[in-house]
């Protein structure tokens, strides 16, 4: 089962240092805490989060509803805001964003857990059935269009490199830029089945055109090394090979 990463975003040190201790305790793996929105916005790029707790009220430029809006831009990232002003202005700015949950502080254990697991399992949920909309599969079946940062781009096929699974993510690589879609990569590899993109791994799918070098257990692309498990080695040598 993949871990699941959720980023602190707490500018009180205590709450912050509570925050970690409870989500540990269930069993979650924390992705860091920072005090800041810049902060946020530079760690969910270096590694996109399953899950953001989120104050709303940071010091700096950036309060926790402006630091969602720009994330939300280019990530797809689930939030739970927590929050010590309950006012309907603070709940009206924070809405359009669609956060899982409004946690006023101080909160409950049980209902700090109830949320996380209520935010994942909707994500995972609403990533399945928006899929489909952010992966689309031409007619001649020779490229897909995806969403990327509002816009429906045009990959060819033969242009991906690798593709890997991230959770309920999949990060598409082509030679001139990486692209973030929702949903599984089973379902992925399924609507595309084309010869030369072959599943090496539960977590990959290569371009077998764009190999460079292999070994047993590993290949690679553009000085990238994936590994190739036992399941899928005889399949991907005949192909290499054409054996």
């Amino acid at each position: 089962m993949k871990e699941i990463n959720i980023l602190i975003v707490e500018d009180e040190p205590i709450i912050a240092a509570d925050l970690r201790r409870s989500i540990q305790k269930m069993g979650y793996s924390v992705a860091g805490t920072v005090e800041s929105g810049q902060e946020a916005i530079e760690k969910v790029r270096a590694g996109q989060p399953d899950l953001l707790l989120m104050d709303i009220q940071l010091e700096g430029d950036l309060d926790g509803i402006e630091t969602v809006k720009i994330i939300q831009r280019d990530y797809s990232v689930p939030v739970i805001f927590l929050t010590s002003n309950t006012d309907s202005v603070t709940f009206n700015r924070a809405k359009p964003t669609a956060p899982y949950a409004f946690m006023s502080k101080p909160f409950r254990q049980a209902d700090l857990k109830h949320s996380i697991e209520l935010a994942l399992t909707g994500s995972n949920r609403d990533n399945a059935q928006n899929q489909s909309n952010e992966i689309q599969l031409s007619p001649q079946r020779d490229c897909i269009f995806v969403k990327d940062k509002g816009w429906m781009t045009k990959i060819k096929l033969r242009d991906i490199l690798w593709i890997e699974s991230e959770g309920s993510y999949c990060r598409i690589n082509t030679e001139e830029k990486e692209y973030l879609v929702t949903g599984s990569l089973q379902k992925f590899a399924e609507r595309i089945a084309v010869p030369f993109l072959v599943r090496v791994h539960r977590s990959s799918v290569i371009n077998v055109k764009a190999v460079e070098a292999w070994k047993e257990g590993a290949l690679r692309i553009r000085e990238k090394e994936i590994a190739v498990s036992k399941t899928y080695r005889d399949e991907v040598k005949k192909l290499l090979l054409g054996v």
